[in-house]
């Protein structure tokens, strides 16, 4: 049997938790309304720095290792999260890549700006072939340039030429944007537009679909 001092005590933790949520109210507002969640994929030939960049947005500190199959990261944003499947990008991992692409909303294709030209152009021949995939239509794109730091970095009017973005994207939202893997600010900074596509497509109370 609950006794009267029981009830004052318990009384008084009401009144608590009361005045507390007045305080927070009237001095810090209401709380913030829940963020949408997004579904995408990150893509790009192996060594593109798909990993460091997701590893460097979740503040994770470990040593990073190239995917060697997928991995899923939740990666917040302060007007969202993605949901971010990352899918290895090895000869042997890429042709296992559509299988991964039904259900996704947004595409992340990461792109050494600084590599050589035959690895440009498979990773432009990789870029055509995911972009054209019926799986992916339609969706929004962020094409995401690392390695700008080195010397032989190129531009991205340079990647969008050879890449053929302006003609293989024109029915799609899209992004292109330099990214210096190492540093966060940079990282989101580069998402920023990326987000916007994906807010303006698909509105600000998407319910957080995952993967």
């Amino acid at each position: 049997m609950t006794t009267v001092r029981e009830c004052v005590l318990l009384a008084f933790a009401f009144c608590r938790i009361g005045l507390y949520t007045c305080y927070r109210r009237i001095f810090y507002g209401p709380p913030p309304p829940p963020r949408p969640g997004f579904s995408a994929i990150c893509i790009g030939i192996t060594g593109a720095g798909k990993s460091k960049v997701l590893a460097v947005l979740c503040s994770e500190k470990d040593e990073i290792i190239p995917t060697q199959g997928f991995s899923i990261k939740d990666v917040p944003f302060e007007n969202a999260i993605l949901h971010v499947k990352e899918i290895g990008g090895s000869e042997m991992l890429r042709k296992y890549w559509k299988k991964y692409y039904r259900g996704v909303q947004g595409i992340i294709f990461v792109v050494d700006s600084s590599c050589d030209e035959d690895t440009l152009k498979i990773a432009s021949e990789e870029f055509c072939k995911a972009i054209m995939d019926p799986d992916l239509a339609g969706l929004p794109l962020l094409v995401l340039l690392n390695s700008i730091d080195q010397s032989k970095a190129r531009s991205i009017e340079e990647i969008t030429n050879a890449f053929n973005i302006n003609e293989l994207c024109s029915e799609r939202k899209w992004s292109i944007r330099n990214c210096y893997a190492c540093d966060a600010d940079s990282a989101r900074s580069a998402f920023k537009p990326f987000i916007e596509n994906m807010l303006e497509q698909y509105g600000h109370s998407n319910d957080n679909n995952r993967l």
